[in-house]
């Protein structure tokens, strides 16, 4: 049986202004700043194992692989089994998708008899929530969305659409990277975009330049999430990831397996859309 399924997702809320903004932007900056050099000790390692990237020509040969990989992927359909964490008890479903990258993506999960029990879509500018047993519709704005009160894990469905196109949500910019860790069974980069930017950490597998896993860190230090990669399937010409597995500080954990794909798929815009379900 499906858990009680949340019909709310988390937005970031807007910043508040008063009259006393003056004293409100100067108290965070410093709570930020404070912040940021207490979270470095998440981010941060050894002073002497960063290295620039433009020190190491293998390196920057491999980012450029992971960069392009899958490139023209455009659109793609799956099939798998998902395994979550909810209410401290692990819960298993089948999940149907379909997507259209960038920002396109819909999501059902289906009940035991394989029909849809819940679904969430967007179409990179409104996101869709439908809970079919109780026929409740919910429409709201994508922006700032993420998987938090339905998995508790903040994984934004941008994000989604790029873990399951099997690339990383985000640019490996060479003036961003530090070299970690360097080896011939894993290589560890550390992406930081500017001074209180966001802060990445990616793992990658040097000899067949394929992701093992990275981070999401909060400007702060705090973890958004890891996403871990199991074993990879060539569908037509692209790498597709077997597994795909996300985790939060809070114990909280997702859990795919990619058991159908079907790369470049047709795939019609309005299947990322819904309408309110007639009275």
């Amino acid at each position: 049986m499906l858990p009680h399924l949340k019909s709310k997702f988390r937005k970031f809320p807007d910043f508040p202004a008063d009259k006393a903004v003056s004293v409100i932007l100067l108290t965070c900056f410093v709570s930020i700043a404070a912040g940021w050099f207490l979270g470095c000790a998440n981010f941060i390692p050894p002073q002497d194992s960063p290295l620039a990237i433009e020190e190491l020509a293998e390196v920057k040969d491999l980012t450029d692989q992971v960069q392009g990989r899958n490139a023209t992927l455009k659109t793609f359909k799956g099939l798998g089994r998902m395994e979550w964490l909810a209410d401290n008890t692990v819960q298993h479903a089948r999940l149907a998708w379909a997507g259209e990258l960038p920002n396109k993506i819909r999501l059902e999960i289906l009940d035991i008899a394989g029909r849809p029990a819940l679904t969430i879509s967007t179409d990179g500018e409104q996101l869709y929530f439908f809970s079919h047993s109780d026929q409740r519709f919910e429409k709201t704005g994508a922006l700032g969305m993420d998987l938090q009160e339905f998995i508790s894990i903040a994984v934004s469905l941008e994000d989604i659409v790029q873990l399951l196109a099997g690339r990383l949500p985000f640019a490996l910019n060479p003036d961003e990277i530090r070299v970690a860790r360097h080896s011939s069974a894993q290589l560890s980069l550390l992406v930081h975009s500017g001074w209180i930017g966001e802060r990445r950490r990616v793992d990658l597998n040097p000899a067949d330049a394929t992701i093992q896993a990275f981070e999401r860190f909060q400007p702060m230090g705090a973890l958004l999430y890891r996403a871990e990669f199991e074993g990879y399937n060539r569908i037509d010409d692209f790498l597709i990831p077997n597994r795909i597995a996300l985790f939060a500080d809070n114990g909280s954990f997702c859990k795919l397996k990619v058991e159908r794909y079907w790369a470049n798929a047709p795939v019609s815009s309005d299947l990322f859309t819904m309408a309110p379900p007639k009275p």
